[in-house]
């Protein structure tokens, strides 16, 4: 509400507000403030690993209720489930199998790796992505073995 008797802003109050606002007076309160924020970052450096950690977990076990819930999205996100993991998707080697041997070693993607170490430990669970991972690696491993044959026919026969 506007009253104008108490509204009255024309009275120059300029020199009570100078003799208020001091210099000392104001290095008083930049001084306040500034412990105010120094004591406050302590707090924060003090107590921010267990403030991040805290969090962390808490995703960590709403990720892992979702996944007792049956949230197969969730599922998706942690295990894979499309062929992309599977098979090389643009370039010139596209619809390729990922599987292939590296120095002697099984390559897998991590999906890949996931699910198996999840069917070792809990046999009964996802065999079917298992079988069609173990599928990629044949076929992956099938490629490869015809390459390096056709690679060798052409050195000896001199094409």
């Amino acid at each position: 509400m506007y009253i104008s008797e108490l509204h009255d802003y024309s009275q120059d109050d300029s020199e009570t507000c100078k003799k208020f606002l001091t210099e000392q007076r104001r290095e008083a309160i930049k001084k306040e403030v500034s412990q105010i924020i120094d004591d406050e970052y302590d707090k924060l450096v003090e107590h921010c690993g267990s403030l991040i950690t805290e969090h962390a977990a808490t995703r960590a076990t709403s990720y892992i209720e979702a996944l007792l819930r049956g949230d197969k999205d969730a599922a998706k996100k942690l295990l894979g489930g499309n062929d992309s993991d599977r098979y090389r998707t643009g370039g010139s080697d596209g619809g390729q199998p990922w599987a292939s041997m590296i120095h002697g070693e099984l390559f897998e993607t991590y999906q890949i790796r996931m699910r198996r170490m999840i069917v070792e430990a809990y046999p009964e669970i996802i065999t079917d992505a298992r079988i069609k991972d173990l599928e990629s690696v044949v076929e992956g491993l099938q490629l490869q073995i015809k390459e390096q044959n056709q690679k060798i026919d052409s050195l000896q026969n001199g094409y």
